[in-house]
């Protein structure tokens, strides 16, 4: 979409929230960092950086885990902090400023970059932890509910087959391992075996092992 289009994806652990920002980091220009170890300056020399690198502001800001870049206090001023700095990066039509002094110290340079094109899309597992400020640059929200084992199932076989090439018929038993013997419906787990399984036999060896622990 064009202009400045920011999504909140929001919902239940494991829900394949971060393997989606993940897959957009791969194909596209974009920063990708963790919520809870950035800082709005770090992410913004990132974003500088990119910029300089691509010679375009056409490019994603990608945070996983949006709620947990908070600071630890029951006042919300010092709580959140870096995310209110944060708004003033993502938000719409905004700026990116930079005075850097030489070591001299006899002279500056500036940038000063409007941000055409530039999206930001986060995860987060509520809406605890996120900053009214913050939302509020957020137009759109995705949630993610927990899935069904049959949903699990169908969407286990589409990510072995589409991102690890698995085959039809070793994705399907991947996927019904995954469903059948997990309580819960973790896309996590399916992205793990997907990088580890590759064969029937690593399978069943991967089975005997989990079996025995």
């Amino acid at each position: 979409a064009p202009g400045n289009v920011n999504l909140l994806l929001l919902g239940w652990y494991g829900t394949g929230k971060s393997l989606f920002i993940r897959d957009i980091h791969e194909k596209f220009p974009s920063v990708y960092v963790e919520g809870a170890n950035s800082t709005p300056v770090g992410i913004l020399e990132q974003i500088r950086q990119k910029i300089q690198e691509t010679g375009s502001t056409r490019i994603f800001l990608l945070i996983d885990e949006l709620d947990k870049m908070i600071i630890q206090s029951d006042d919300p001023d010092k709580k959140f902090k870096n995310q209110n700095a944060l708004s003033n990066v993502i938000d719409v039509g905004a700026r990116l400023n930079k005075t850097k002094f030489d070591i001299q110290d006899t002279g500056t340079m500036s940038y000063d970059i409007e941000l055409k094109g530039f999206k930001t899309i986060a995860t987060a597992n509520s809406l605890k932890n996120i900053s009214p400020l913050l939302l509020q640059r957020f137009g759109n929200y995705i949630e993610f509910k927990p899935y069904t084992k049959a949903e699990f199932y169908r969407i286990a076989v589409r990510l072995l087959v589409t991102r690890y090439n698995k085959s039809q018929d070793l994705a399907s038993k991947i996927a019904k391992y995954l469903t059948e013997s997990s309580p819960d419906t973790n896309i996590r787990e399916v992205d793990k075996l997907g990088e580890i399984i590759h064969t029937e036999e690593e399978l069943e060896a991967y089975k005997r092992i989990t079996g025995m622990i």
